[in-house]
């Protein structure tokens, strides 16, 4: 048994840099992610709440040209 007490410390290691650095990057994409579509869902409802209600500014009508002949 005193041979494999030298090898202890390596059964419960911590996780390297690299790893720790990819999970975090994982993280951070999935909230981007995230974000991204709540606000594309968000704009998305805005588009079909003004195409049901027939629009959102009215159109200005030209006005109509005045008859000027001279006489």
């Amino acid at each position: 048994m005193k041979g494999k007490e030298g090898f202890s410390k390596f059964i419960n290691a911590k996780p390297s840099n690299a790893s720790v650095k990819e999970k975090l990057r994982q993280e951070k994409k999935a909230m981007v992610k995230a974000k991204r579509d709540a606000i594309e869902k968000h704009f998305e409802e805005k588009r079909m709440a003004k195409n049901t209600t027939g629009g959102g500014l009215p159109i200005a009508e030209k006005p109509k040209k005045k008859n000027l002949k001279k006489k």
